[in-house]
């Protein structure tokens, strides 16, 4: 799916006309109707958007909080004594000191508790309440991530069922060095072009799961904060393409169109903000099929693909499943 019908459906599901978005994003009509006879939308358009959108109607992206008891399983409650290892505590003394903001109890809950675990066993609104105490007691970064898992959760409306504990898989923790990486070396078409063939063999993720897990794992031991914004940022970069291709010479052209397509695409899909990200070629195919009107993988390969790296790629993908 192209920009422009990413842009027509983004601003359907809002409820917001061009012509109402021209007005309140001070943009002439003429440009923003043109966007569509030229096939290309700015960048700048969708995060103009979401501001207009969120301004518009806030409540919308706030999380109707279920006012349902927090249910402890066992390995929940073995998690908590664990926190609390060589003290003669009962679990639910632990959360009540925790929940009153006793220092004492706050700091190695969320010192030792995995943040996923956290928000199991606390109700956000408890966390909320207990932001002026972790302020108190931790470093800026962890401050600053557990006021962002806070606002992520009232603007977003994030489920619990998400929050699990990071992916152990090779691809999954590889892929997390890499964004972070992305962020770092500005200067290297490197770390994008492993991060396009890593979202090829990863299951669709869940983009808040993401973000979450790529905050923490450097939070403690960078001091930096990698989010949506530093993500974009270094997506937004033109990068200096230093790596040497091993496909054959007729197929690096196509392969560069591909990565340099994908670093707009990320981009976009950032801005967005979906529930999953998904850019395995089941899903390209998939939607290209249904945008052109075929009836097979190969009908649309053989009549529409204009990418010759990409053909390759399915078909050999179609070829091995």
């Amino acid at each position: 799916m192209n920009k422009v019908s990413i842009f027509d459906q983004a601003l359907k599901y809002q409820n917001i006309t061009k012509k109402e978005f021209a007005q309140k994003s001070n943009i002439p009509y003429d440009t923003v109707a043109g966007w569509k006879r030229n096939g290309s939308v700015p960048d700048f358009a969708f995060v103009l958007l979401k501001k207009i959108a969120f301004t518009e109607n806030p409540r919308r992206h706030q999380l109707k909080l279920k006012l349902t008891p927090i249910k402890l399983t066992e390995q929940l409650k073995k998690e908590i004594q664990v926190a609390f290892w060589g003290k003669d505590y009962e679990v639910s003394y632990i959360l009540k000191e925790v929940r009153k903001g006793n220092e004492r109890f706050v700091k190695p809950f969320f010192e030792n508790l995995f943040y996923g675990d956290i928000l199991k066993i606390l109700p956000i609104k408890a966390i909320e309440k207990l932001l002026p105490t972790i302020d108190r007691l931790f470093k800026e970064q962890t401050v600053l991530f557990w006021r962002n898992v806070v606002r992520m959760y009232r603007e977003g409306g994030v489920s619990l069922e998400i929050y699990e504990k990071p992916k152990t898989d090779d691809a999954y923790n590889l892929l997390l060095y890499k964004l972070k990486a992305l962020c770092d070396r500005t200067d290297t078409i490197k770390d994008l072009f492993d991060i396009y063939f890593l979202f090829k063999v990863l299951e669709p993720i869940n983009l808040k799961q993401m973000l979450l897990d790529l905050e923490f794992k450097f939070l403690e031991t960078t001091g930096y904060v990698y989010n949506t914004e530093t993500l974009i940022n270094a997506l937004n970069i033109t990068r200096r393409w230093d790596i040497v291709l091993a496909v054959e010479e007729g197929l690096h052209y196509a392969m560069k169109e591909a990565i340099v397509a994908f670093q707009n695409d990320f981009a976009t899909e950032l801005l967005l903000a979906p529930d999953e990200l998904d850019f395995s070629y089941e899903r390209y195919v998939k939607e290209k099929i249904e945008e052109n009107g075929c009836d097979s993988v190969d009908n649309y390969l053989s009549f529409f693909e204009e990418n010759v790296f990409l053909e390759k790629e399915i078909r050999v993908k179609i070829s091995s499943t």
